[in-house]
């Protein structure tokens, strides 16, 4: 049976794969489960960080990571981190693409007018 404070990591590990935690929520609610369960309540797991920069391909390794027990406080924290940079390496690909569409819109317009 699992506990409740496995229950509420999981809650947080699910938060942050729906993009609603980033790295410094998911370490104040971490902080905070540990404050209320105990240190214990974090298995311990020993990994090595893959170097940036961070590919979707390693956010999926980690996931699987999560799925097979890795709930230590620091792995938890990294997938966060990895999670939030490429989430807002994303956004700003698609902000860059969008304003790059409307540029070329914006010349082909000119140029017909011309």
């Amino acid at each position: 049976m699992v506990d409740e404070g496995t229950k509420t990591i999981s809650k947080v590990i699910e938060n942050i794969l729906n993009n609603k935690f980033d790295k410094k929520k998911t370490v104040i609610e971490l902080s905070r489960i540990e404050q209320e369960y105990g240190k214990d309540v974090f298995v311990p797991y020993s990994f090595v960080k893959q170097e940036e920069p961070w590919s979707s391909k390693y956010l999926e390794e980690l996931k699987m990571k999560i799925m097979a027990g890795a709930y230590s406080k620091e792995f938890i924290i990294h997938l966060a981190e990895v999670n939030e940079r490429l989430r807002k390496r994303k956004l700003f690909f698609l902000i860059a693409g969008g304003v790059l569409a409307a540029i070329v819109l914006l010349f082909i317009s000119f140029c017909k007018i011309f």
